[in-house]
């Protein structure tokens, strides 16, 4: 906007000047005045519709965040809850999907709320701008329309500047949806290979102290065992006679 806030003064002043003769040496408000004039008042409207759509762009990013903050809220306090709790997990996960379409809508608006292809209109457009003597035209004012020719070809310059760059690519119409539990474990198994980690770990814990505790009953039975045994064959043992 800024940019083309300049590009309008600048065709406004040579309105200005050209209609006080400074180009043709003619004064008036002629052909050549009435073209610059017209371009002019193209690129503050330009201005114009951008500005108005930052503006409301801006209001709808803020309504964006806030419901991120929200979404990542109810996340939190469902990643503090017991699985067991089964009421409290619906009711989170039930407040976490109404708040995700508030999140879609948002995006949706914000994709409807855009200057990019007014924008790609108007730099086609642009291309074919070009101050052409009409059949009337003096020779003065042919004389100023070839003199003006290069701020023609700045101004195409400067606008094509602007759209080419990525921030006019064309947008991916994406929403997002939420997903059963089990089938995110499965999707974003490789991006959480710790969590497969150490949940594992924490079902094979219970396996582990049971097998520990077989190895050690046995163990003790077998050290009873072998302490009973002790005297049967100490009795068993003949006595040496002097």
């Amino acid at each position: 906007a800024p940019q083309l806030r300049a590009l309008s003064a600048q065709y406004a002043d040579l309105a200005t000047r050209e209609s006080a003769g400074a180009l043709s040496g003619m004064r008036g408000e002629g052909d050549v005045v009435a073209t610059l004039r017209s371009t002019s008042n193209l690129f503050a409207n330009a201005a114009t519709t951008i500005e108005g759509v930052a503006t409301a762009g801006d209001e709808l990013y803020s309504e964006y965040q806030k419901y991120s903050d929200k979404g990542r809220k109810i996340q939190s306090e469902l990643l503090g809850t017991e699985v067991t709790d089964g009421p409290k997990v619906r009711q989170l996960l039930l407040a976490f999907g109404s708040n995700l379409s508030e999140v879609n809508r948002v995006l949706t608006r914000m994709r409807g709320t855009s200057a990019r292809e007014f924008v790609k209109t108007m730099n086609a457009n642009l291309g074919q701008l070009a101050l052409t003597p009409q059949d009337g035209s003096s020779p003065e004012q042919k004389s100023a329309i070839a003199r003006l020719t290069p701020a023609v070809k700045g101004a195409q310059k400067v606008v094509s500047q602007i759209t080419s760059g990525d921030g006019l690519a064309d947008e991916a119409g994406q929403v997002f949806a939420t997903m059963e539990p089990a089938e995110a474990i499965w999707v974003y198994a490789g991006i959480v290979g710790f969590a497969w980690g150490a949940g594992i770990a924490l079902d094979l814990i219970p396996f582990i102290f049971a097998f520990c505790s077989l190895l050690i009953a046995k163990e003790s039975r077998e050290e009873a065992e072998a302490e009973a045994e002790a005297p049967a064959i100490e009795e068993r043992r003949p006595r040496r006679v002097s």
